[in-house]
Parts: C-alpha cells; sequence; structure tokens
C-alpha cells in the first residue's frame, strides 16, 4: 500500500476530534484566530461564537 494511502486512512481514522472539550464551544476573533470558551458564558470583547457550532476537526 502506497504511502497516500496509508496517509490518507490514518487522516480519516484519527479525525474525529472536536474543535472544542465538552461543554465548550467554538470562538472567533476579528484577527481571524479562534478559542473555546465554557458555553453560555459571556465572550471577550472581539469574539462571536464559531457559527458552525462544535465541528469535528478534519
Amino acid at each position: 500500500m502506497s504511502f497516500a494511502i496509508k496517509f490518507l486512512i490514518g487522516t480519516l481514522l484519527f479525525s474525529n476530534e472536536m474543535a472544542c472539550s465538552e461543554g465548550e464551544a467554538p470562538t472567533n476573533d476579528i484577527y481571524g484566530g479562534s478559542a473555546c470558551f465554557t458555553e453560555g458564558t459571556e465572550l471577550p470583547e472581539g469574539f462571536t461564537w464559531d457559527v458552525r457550532g462544535n465541528y469535528t476537526i478534519n
């Protein structure tokens, strides 16, 4: 099996991690960065909740 196929299979098997831990949700800041905050808390100035929610990392 070629390296590319092994890499693809490995990526697919281990790409089910969530962006944030349980009880947290991802946010975006005005500079293009991101962070996780506890769901339902007030965000610092310049942050907005990520509209995708707690998505899987691919």
